[in-house]
Order: C-alpha cells, then structure tokens, then sequence
C-alpha cells in the first residue's frame, strides 16, 4: 500500500501582538572620527551647553528685578508699597538670588548645583540690577554705596537657599515627576513674592525711630582764642580743602557757615553745596570753650539721592556741639564735633550704620580744615 500523503502543513505566521512593546530611548551615539573610533563631546563643547543655562539664569534674574522695581515705583503705588523697605532692601536680592541658582539647578539636575555657583552666580544678575538703577537715575551714588553690600550678601543667601531647596525636592519620590515640578514652582513663586508682600506690610506700619550720636575729635597746635574764632564763623572753604569718601559720592561739601550775633538765640547759617542749609541756632554759649546749636535743615530739603532727602522722612540732622578741651601736649587743644541725627526706616540698623559713617566722615572733613586754618594762623 503507498503511503498516504500527509496534507501540506500550514502554518500561520506569528500574529502580531496587540499591543507593541514600547521602544527603549538610547542614548545619543557618541560622535566618530573619520576611522569610525568613537570620540565623546570635547571640553569646550561641554562647555559651552553648560553656559547656556548660566546665562539664561543670570537673565531671568535681572528680568524679574527691573520688573519688581517698575512695579515699586508706579504712579500710585507708593499708597500701597513701601520703597525703603526690607522687602526691598533685603527680600528683593533673595529672590533674586533664589531664582538664579534655583532655575540653573532645576536645568541641569543631573549634577548637583555647587556651592560656589549658589553663592557667586546670584551675583551676575543683582550686579547689572544696581549698575542699571544707577544708570537710569533710580539710585544715586550713595544709595548704590548703601545697597550692593546687602545686595551682594543677601543674594548669595538666596543661592544657598535655592540650592537647599533642589536638595530636598531631589529626594522625594516623584523627584522627575510632575509632583516634583509642582512643588518646585510653587516654591519658587512664593520666593518672589516675598518682596512685594513685605512691602506691603511695611507700608502700613509705622518705621521706628533711633537717634545716633556721633563724636569726633582733633589735636589743634594753636590757642584756645584762635580755635574759637575760627568755629564761630567759618570762612569760606575751596574745594582744595575739603576733602571725604562722601563728598566724592555726592554728598554736598561745606561751604562756609555764618553767624547772626554772638550768644544763645544767634542764628549760625551754615551753607553746603546743591543748596543744602542747616539753620543753626545757638542753644549754648560758652566762649571759648562750648557752642551747641540746634539744627533745622532748610525748606527745599537737599537730596542725597532720589528718595533720601536731607530733613525728611527719613534722615534728619538735628544738633551739633563744638568743645574745646586742653590738648595732650603743652601748646595744644583739642577740639571735640558731636552730631545728633536721625533715622525713620524699617531698617534702622543697618541704615544707623551707613548714617555713623557718614557724620563721621563729614565732621573729620571739617575738623581737618579748621586745623590748618588755625595753625596757619599760629604760625
């Protein structure tokens, strides 16, 4: 019997599965040099992805502070913000910092963000911040002097803060998620409002007020006699005598000062450039020793810059004293300058400080010029 055939087998080709197996992403392939040996990203390459972030960072920055002081100095916002305020003073470079070091560490998460960017990369915004202000006629030179050391240092906090916070959004669960996202805006945009929310605050507290006194003192080789004269009423000063950090940064120079009529109730009008006047009346009278005078600074209110005003809210002169007391070598005196001032800010250590400064400076200027005059006249 033959054998009978088995039907030709058929067999169906695999079916697809419903579903496709997802693809796996690999990396990008390394570059190849013209032997086909594989070369990876050269320094400078890496470089320069690395510096587009850094720069981006640095823009954002300076965005967000030009925006906010836009916003502090709109027409009618002075009713609902302060200006000189710690929000603007010490919370503003914060956020700024935060910002810079927070958006630089959130692009590149894959290292982590290095200490010596959190505190020095803030600084690459907040620096064209404070030329700009100057630039545009926001700040003068002694505010400029006043505020890049807190914006420097405080912003630099903002970094160290930025870089604590991506610490801790990194080690949560959903550190790539949208969780993690989430998080990091939310804290970001909290950060930014700080300043203006502050601002707002101060706006409806009252600025608490200090008075500061400030005392300086010279060795004269003349007479009691002659030091007298020359304090009484001084003689017009040339601008080769005077000589200050704070005259060279804007604050008007002495000029020469006045008197009305010898003894308590004589008015001393004592003249500075950019017509600052201190009205000085006499409230002590002892000759050739004491004279104290209370000071009352003229009507129009020199300003030191833009918002600080020589008599006004928040800076005021109110009395000097002149003593002269034996000097510690035979032949000589020594003349004594106190100052009495004061301050109305939110901020009124900081601003005492710089205030100090600054007195202190333009009394040694003074007393330096009354040395020579009196020992010229000696001599």
């Amino acid at each position: 019997m033959s054998e009978e055939q088995s039907p030709p087998s058929t067999t169906l080709p695999d079916k697809p599965s419903d579903k496709a197996a997802a693809p796996e992403f690999a990396p990008l392939p390394n570059l190849k040099a013209p032997g086909g040996v594989a070369v990876a990203p050269s320094p400078q390459r890496r470089e320069q992805t690395r510096m587009v972030p850094l720069i981006a960072g640095a823009i954002w920055g300076i965005l967000y502070g030009v925006m906010l002081q836009l916003l502090f100095r709109a027409p009618g916002m002075k009713r609902f913000v302060e200006l000189m305020s710690v929000g603007m003073i010490f919370f503003l470079p914060v956020a700024i910092g935060f910002l810079v070091a927070f958006y630089v560490g959130w692009k590149e998460r894959e290292r982590p963000l290095s200490l010596r960017y959190a505190l020095l990369g803030p600084w690459s915004a907040v620096g064209p911040c404070l030329i700009l202000s100057f630039v545009v006629g926001w700040e003068g030179a002694f505010c400029l002097m006043f505020a890049t050391p807190v914006f420097l240092i405080m912003s630099s906090v903002g970094g160290l803060l930025a870089k604590l916070a991506l610490l801790v959004i990194d080690r949560g669960r959903d550190r790539r998620g949208p969780g993690a996202m989430k998080n990091g805006l939310t804290l970001l945009l909290l950060v930014l409002l700080t300043p203006l929310s502050s601002g707002f605050v101060e706006s409806n507290i009252l600025p608490p007020e200090a008075i500061h006194r400030v005392h300086t003192q010279i060795e004269i080789a003349a007479p009691t006699d002659v030091v007298w004269s020359e304090i009484i009423r001084v003689r017009r000063i040339e601008p080769s005598e005077n000589h200050g950090l704070f005259y060279k940064l804007g604050f008007p120079k002495p000029l020469e000062a006045t008197l009305s009529h010898e003894g308590v109730g004589g008015v001393r009008n004592a003249s500075f450039e950019k017509g600052l006047l201190f009205i000085e009346t006499v409230t002590e009278w002892q000759p050739q020793r004491l004279l104290s005078f209370r000071i009352q600074a003229d009507a129009h209110m020199t300003r030191l810059d833009p918002h600080v005003v020589v008599g006004g809210q928040y800076f005021d002169v109110l009395q000097g004293t002149y003593e002269i007391t034996p000097g510690p070598r035979q032949g000589t005196v020594t003349l004594h300058l106190w100052s009495r001032f004061r301050l109305n800010t939110h901020f009124n250590g900081y601003a005492g400080f710089l205030g100090d400064s600054l007195m202190r400076d333009i009394q040694n200027s003074i007393l330096r010029v009354l040395k020579k005059r009196c020992e010229s006249r000696h001599s």
